[in-house]
This record gives C-alpha cells, sequence and structure tokens, in this order.
C-alpha cells in the first residue's frame, strides 16, 4: 500500500468513527410541545385583599340581586339587602319563615313563606299575597313573560293556570313514591324559556329535568353516554350559542367531578374528574383522592369563559374543538359544611355563583356568608 493510500485509509477511519461518536455524545433536549390551553384562560391572583363585613343575621341559603342591590335570604328566614356602597343590610320585610326566592323581569321579589304562601314584595315596596298552595314549595321559577312556576315535590305548579305538571318519565328515580321528586339543587330559566331543575341525590346520582314554560311541555334530554345516575347536579347555567352547562359534584368515600354541555337537549361531558375503580383502590392505601370536587358554575360572558369552583378553588374555563383548558384563579380559604343528607362526605362549601361582570362574581357559601370578588378585592358578608 503506498504512503498515499494509507494516507486516505487513515482519514477515512477517522472521518467514520469520528462522526459516530459525535452523534452519540450530542445531548438530548426534551423539548415539551406546546400547551394549546396556554392563553385561554385567566392568570391566577397574586395577592386578594380581604375584608369582612359582619352582622348578626347568620348564614345565608340564598340571593337574587337586583337594580337596588343584593337580596339574601338568610338561614333563619328573613331578607335583607345589602345595597352599593352600604356595610350593613337593612331587613326588606317583617315577614318571616321565607324558604325561597326569585325574581321577575321588572326587578319584583317573590318570595315563599311558611313552605305554601308566595308573596310579591314588588319594586316600590308594596307586598301582596300572590298565592297559596297545598303542597310544600322547594323553588320558585319566573319566564321572560313574568308567569311564576313553583317547584314542589309533586311537580311544577304554574300559578297563574292553576296547572300542576310532573314527568312521565324521569332519567334518574331512585324513590319509589310515585310522581315524586326529591327538593331540587338548582333552576335556570334560559333565554328560550325553558326551566331547568336539577336533582342532587348524593350517593344516588342526580337528575336534570328541561321543561318549556311556554308550550308547557316537558323536553326530552338524550344524555348518550352520560350517567345521569352518577352525577349529582350542582349548578345550571347558560353560556353562548344557546349552550346550557351543568356542573356535577359528589364526595362519598372519595372525590369526582364532571362538567356537562348541552345544545338541543342533547347532553355531553366536556370534563371528567370522575373517580377511576383504580384510583379508588390508591385511596384506600394513601388516604389521597385523585378527583375533584366540583360545585357550581356560572358565565363570564364578559369573557367568554365559565367559571367553576371545586375543592382546588375557583377556575376560570374555555370550551373549542373538543379542547377543555382551565386554570386555577383563586382559591379563598373557607369552612366545610359537616356532613350531607344523602352522602358520607361534607357538603359543598360554595353552591351558588352570580356574575356582576368580568371578573366580578358573588358566590353563596355554606359557612362563611356571601362572598363578593372583584379582580384582586374580595368581601365577605357575614
Amino acid at each position: 500500500m503506498t504512503t498515499r493510500s494509507m494516507f486516505f485509509l487513515v482519514a477515512m477511519l477517522l472521518l467514520v468513527f469520528g462522526c459516530n461518536k459525535t452523534i452519540e455524545t450530542l445531548p438530548v433536549l426534551d423539548i415539551p410541545p406546546p400547551d394549546p390551553c396556554r392563553t385561554r384562560v385567566w392568570e391566577p391572583l397574586d395577592s386578594v385583599t380581604i375584608d369582612t363585613i359582619f352582622n348578626t343575621h347568620g348564614s345565608y341559603r340564598d340571593f337574587v340581586v337586583t337594580r337596588k342591590g343584593v337580596v339574601a335570604l338568610s338561614e333563619s328566614g328573613k331578607l335583607f339587602r345589602w345595597e352599593p356602597g352600604s356595610r350593613r343590610a337593612k331587613r326588606l320585610t317583617d315577614r318571616s319563615g321565607i324558604s325561597a326566592i326569585a325574581l321577575d323581569k321588572d326587578d319584583n321579589i317573590y318570595f315563599v313563606e311558611r313552605d305554601k304562601n308566595i308573596y310579591r314584595y314588588d319594586a316600590t315596596g308594596k307586598l301582596n299575597l300572590a298565592g297559596r298552595l297545598d303542597s310544600v314549595i322547594h323553588r320558585l321559577a319566573i319566564n321572560s313573560r313574568n308567569e311564576v312556576f313553583a317547584i314542589t315535590s309533586y311537580g311544577i305548579h304554574s300559578m297563574d293556570t292553576q296547572q300542576k305538571f310532573f314527568p312521565d318519565s324521569l332519567p334518574n328515580n331512585p324513590f319509589v313514591i310515585p310522581r315524586f321528586w326529591y327538593k331540587p339543587s338548582c333552576t335556570l330559566v334560559d333565554s328560550a324559556d325553558n326551566l331547568w331543575i336539577g336533582f342532587d341525590y348524593g350517593e344516588w346520582g342526580g337528575n336534570l329535568i328541561s321543561f318549556n314554560t311556554i308550550t308547557r311541555k316537558f323536553n326530552p334530554i338524550l344524555f348518550d353516554s352520560v350517567l345521569i345516575s352518577l352525577l349529582p347536579v350542582m349548578s345550571v347555567f347558560a353560556g353562548e350559542n344557546k349552550t346550557i352547562y351543568a356542573t356535577t359534584g359528589m364526595m362519598h368515600f372519595t372525590v369526582s367531578g364532571a362538567i356537562l354541555a348541552i345544545q338541543n337537549h342533547k347532553a355531553r361531558v366536556i370534563y371528567d374528574r370522575l373517580s377511576k375503580p383504580e384510583e379508588f383502590h390508591d385511596y384506600l392505601q394513601t388516604g389521597i383522592s385523585k378527583g375533584e370536587y366540583i360545585g357550581p358554575g356560572a358565565f363570564d360572558h364578559a369573557s367568554g369563559q365559565l367559571l367553576y369552583y371545586s375543592n382546588d378553588g375557583f377556575f376560570y374555563a374555555t370550551f373549542s374543538g373538543n379542547l377543555f383548558c382551565k386554570g386555577l384563579y383563586y382559591k379563598p380559604r373557607l369552612t366545610w359544611e359537616q356532613g350531607q343528607k344523602m352522602a358520607v362526605g361534607p357538603g359543598m362549601n360554595v353552591t351558588k355563583i352570580h356574575f356582576l361582570g368580568d371578573r366580578e362574581f358573588l358566590f353563596l357559601t355554606s359557612e362563611s356568608g356571601i362572598g363578593y370578588l372583584n379582580h384582586d378585592k374580595l368581601t365577605f358578608f357575614e
């Protein structure tokens, strides 16, 4: 072999083995894929200023928002109004034993006294008896025509025509009493005057009913693969494009929750944190649940996002193109209620959310009064 041939052979060997060594020692960069949810929800609040206003009215069970302020129903069955800028609540009426309230389109307040009497408190402060029923009234609902409907244990009662309505069948009916349903957990009258009624049966799941208050007909809901018998309904609220959302959650040995989107009365799960069998086994071993106990929700029309509360705090979320994006917004320190009627775990400590503006909303708690979060300022009315 000539000297020139030997030179080329050595050069080729160096080139081949050198390249292989270089490739083997190149670091592997672990670059995560871009997060499609990164810019879709609000960033979490860094710090929140908290102000608590104490009164002697005890805790509250419901509220409505009027042009004159927030009207709250206390657990003791009395009505109080918080006027804008006021640090004290005023007694709205001398009536007591009040169990439910509702607001019509003209800012008139309707309330149930002693479970069976319905009163109308108009915007001028005049009080009139609006009706009386023999059955127990759980809730009131009012449509765009200001027609009043009482939701009782035995169906829907029209106060205008005195007609009674009960569906021929129920998606979930764990009780054996004929033509009876348990006290609803939530109601909604949507833009099409459909009355939605949600039920929380604890360990027996939930139920969801839709009734058109104009045609006086029940709307069948197609649940498809949604097992409403496993989903206690915590809230029902309207979003954009005539979409109705329902939040569901349960704490019974372990933790679970889901969010449903309903379009044209067809329901599907868009967010699922239901406990799986293997997760329940891990929970028994470690005492740590991977589920999410989802409570009420509401829609922020200013931002086009929905907001829901769970045991992990308040979350803003969006759903489009089959992609559910969520981000923690704020987790207040709240007292949990001890026990619930039909499940082992504690009752949800936030039971209602109502938006006043963009990132400005009221929320009802079971033990900590009414919260008012306005961006980074939180006020509790206790």
